[in-house]
C-alpha cells in the first residue's frame, strides 16, 4: 500500500496556478520492486518514478501537482526507473484514487497496488472475409453462405461443406467441432 498525503500551495510555481505537492509513504517495499511510478492526472498530467529498495521504507515526493479534482494511480516495476520504458508493472492500482487538492490543504489517501498478470495472445484474421467463395476460395465452404459461421476453421459445419462427415470429399476443409478420422 502507498499512503499519499498532498498539501497544496497558494503561490504559482513553474507552472500556471496554484500547485500541490504529496509525499507518498511505503512501509515496506515488496522483494523484486525497484521503481515505483505515480501518476496525478487533473487539468493536467504529472508522473514521478522513484527508485525504491525491497525490504525497506520508502519516502517518495511529488511536486506541482494540479489542484483541483486529481486522478491518483501508482504502478510498480521489478527494474530500476531508468530500464522501465515499454515493460510491463509488476504491480499496479487498479482504480484511480481520485481526491480533491486545494491549495493550502492536506488530503490524504491511499492507493493499494496489486499483483498484474501477462498473457500471450494468438491472433488470427478471417481471410475469406466473408466472401461466397468460402474458405481457400472453395466453391463451397463456409465464409458466406447461409448456415455458416464466417471463419478460417468451420466451427459449426454446415452440410456439403467440406468437415467432417461431409460428402463433398473434393475439397476437404478442417471442421474443429468434429474429431477426424
Amino acid at each position: 500500500m502507498i499512503s499519499i498525503a498532498s498539501a497544496g500551495c497558494g503561490q504559482g510555481g513553474t507552472v500556471d496556478g496554484p500547485v500541490g505537492d504529496a509525499v507518498a509513504r511505503i512501509t515496506s517495499v515488496p522483494p523484486m520492486v525497484g521503481c515505483v511510478s505515480i501518476t496525478a492526472a487533473g487539468s493536467r498530467s504529472v508522473t514521478n518514478n522513484f527508485n525504491v529498495t525491497p525490504g525497506q521504507s520508502a519516502t517518495l515526493t511529488i511536486k506541482n501537482l494540479p489542484t483541483g479534482n486529481v486522478s491518483f494511480t501508482a504502478a510498480a516495476f521489478s527494474s530500476a526507473c531508468n530500464a522501465i520504458a515499454g515493460t510491463q508493472a509488476n504491480w499496479f492500482s487498479g482504480a484511480p484514487f481520485v481526491a480533491n487538492i486545494s491549495a493550502g490543504v492536506v488530503t490524504s489517501l491511499m492507493l493499494t497496488l496489486e499483483p498484474t498478470g501477462g498473457a500471450v495472445i494468438g491472433i488470427n484474421f478471417d481471410t475469406d472475409g466473408g466472401t461466397p467463395l468460402g474458405d481457400g476460395g472453395f466453391p463451397v465452404g463456409d465464409g458466406g453462405l447461409p448456415g455458416g459461421d464466417g471463419g478460417v476453421f468451420d466451427l459449426a459445419p454446415a452440410p456439403f461443406d467440406g468437415g467432417s462427415g461431409s460428402t463433398d470429399l473434393a475439397h476437404p476443409v478442417s471442421d474443429l467441432a468434429f474429431p477426424h478420422d
